[in-house]
Parts: structure tokens; C-alpha cells; sequence
């Protein structure tokens, strides 16, 4: 699949979710446990994929990254992503969200 179709898709699925749930049982379908940073950053509204790295490393992403042994780039879990993904499509902010649930 080529690399602007994986966004386009995701936000796709996202819109079309009714639950979080039915969202991440989905995206995980599609791509697996992890999606790879590199493939959703313009998703996560940023304008380089360079930008993005960054804000994951000052832990400015708004949604959990990891690395895995054995692969290149950020991580992050489907779930996670869905989550983030939902709210967003949704119109809530998903990182005030989080910081009011916690």
C-alpha cells in the first residue's frame, strides 16, 4: 500500500466507527498490533515526519510511542491510536481529555 494511502484509510475507518472499540478492532484487522509513526504522522497533524519524531521524543505527541526490538522507527499500539483517533474524529480534544481523566 503506498504510504499517503495508510492515513487516508485509517481516517476512513475512524469516521465510519461508531465505538472506540470498533475502531481499534479495526485498525488492528487492517495493520496489526503497532502502526508505525512514520506511516500516521499527518494524521497526528504534522507537517513532516521529522516534526512528529520530535514531539515523540519530548513526549509532546499526545499518544504513547514505543519501540520494539528488531524494528526500525516509533510504535504506536493500535488502541492507543483508535482512541486518539475516535476522540479527534469527534471533535474532542484528545489530549485535554486524557489529562481530565487521569
Amino acid at each position: 500500500m503506498l504510504a499517503y494511502m495508510v492515513p487516508l484509510s485509517i481516517q476512513t475507518l475512524a469516521l465510519r466507527a461508531t465505538t472506540p472499540d470498533q475502531l481499534a478492532e479495526q485498525v488492528a484487522e487492517e495493520y496489526g498490533l503497532y502502526v508505525r509513526l512514520s506511516e500516521v504522522w499527518m494524521l497526528l497533524g504534522y507537517n513532516s515526519i521529522s516534526a512528529a519524531r520530535r514531539a515523540a521524543y519530548d513526549n509532546r505527541l499526545g499518544i504513547a510511542t514505543s519501540t520494539i526490538p528488531g524494528r526500525k522507527g516509533r510504535m504506536i499500539r493500535s488502541r492507543d491510536l483508535a482512541q486518539w483517533l475516535f476522540n479527534a474524529s469527534r471533535g474532542a480534544d484528545p489530549v485535554t481529555s486524557r489529562r481530565t481523566a487521569q
